[in-house]
């Protein structure tokens, strides 16, 4: 769904391909404490605020922050492609390139298991509207 697009009449588009994404960087490592606290809150000011046209690519932002202590990953998603369980794993995937496999807690897909996928999940959902309990849920 990082591909995706949303028309203006409502209908999703994931792209076959999108062009290598260029990641902003800011610069605080020589700043004290109070200035690299401000960069990195007017960062997020700014990228929690953007409105973003939903049928342009990137429904999304990448951005890092150099600081004394390492280097911070500004992250902001526009929830049209993304819901708390995505956003969840997304984060546990990031946090996997960055620490090393096995660090991260588990997220209830086992080992070599493939994870659910947007698709699989609309699939069943049309699967169980089908059946007998859910037209007796409605009858009700």
């Amino acid at each position: 769904m990082l591909r995706a697009g949303v028309s203006a009449d409502g209908y999703q588009r994931v792209l076959p391909e999108v062009p290598r994404y260029a990641t902003r960087r800011a610069e605080a490592r020589g700043a004290d404490d109070e200035r690299a606290r401000r960069l990195v809150e007017e960062i997020r000011a700014e990228m929690s605020h953007r409105v973003r046209p939903t049928d342009q690519w990137p429904l999304f932002e990448l951005r890092t922050t150099r600081t004394a202590d390492g280097l911070l990953l500004h992250l902001a998603v526009d929830l049209l492609i993304c819901d708390y369980g995505s956003i969840r794993m997304l984060l546990g995937e990031l946090h996997e390139l960055c620490t090393g496999p096995g660090s991260s807690e588990a997220d209830g897909v086992e080992a070599g298991e493939a994870a659910p996928t947007c698709r699989d999940y609309v699939l069943a959902a049309r699967a169980a509207r089908q059946g007998t309990r859910h037209q007796r849920d409605r009858d009700y």
